[in-house]
């Protein structure tokens, strides 16, 4: 869990906000950490955006719409509220910064070697 905390913390502070930190881990944890997130993708369609970022190379991006398909919308909201955050806005930086944090989580571009 400390490299999570590490990793999130680290790519959140580049909007400055520890809101984002929360945000983040927040919808990991919630979605079942990196197995869970590659569950939701693969059942959504969405299988190649998400093995994109666990793979060495460039990451597909995704649009803040998109994630309503991955993520429960209630979810989102119910995290963007604790934290004082417009839900559009939460969808917004999850798209922007998940990519980044799957991609750093998994730098041997495998889920089986990504830190738990």
């Amino acid at each position: 869990m400390a490299l999570l905390d590490a990793v999130l913390s680290r790519i959140s502070s580049s909007l400055g906000s520890e809101q984002t930190q929360t945000l983040l881990q927040g919808v990991i944890n919630q979605a079942g950490g990196l197995q869970g997130l590659a569950k939701r993708f693969n059942t959504t369609g969405m299988a190649e955006v998400f093995n994109s970022w666990v793979a060495i190379g460039e990451n597909i991006a995704i649009k803040p719409e998109q994630l309503d398909a991955v993520f429960d919308h209630e979810m989102v909201q119910q995290l963007a509220g604790k934290l004082g955050l417009d839900p559009e806005k939460a969808r917004s930086v999850l798209a922007q910064l998940l990519p980044k944090a799957v991609d750093e989580l998994t730098p041997a571009g495998t889920l089986e070697d990504a830190a738990s």
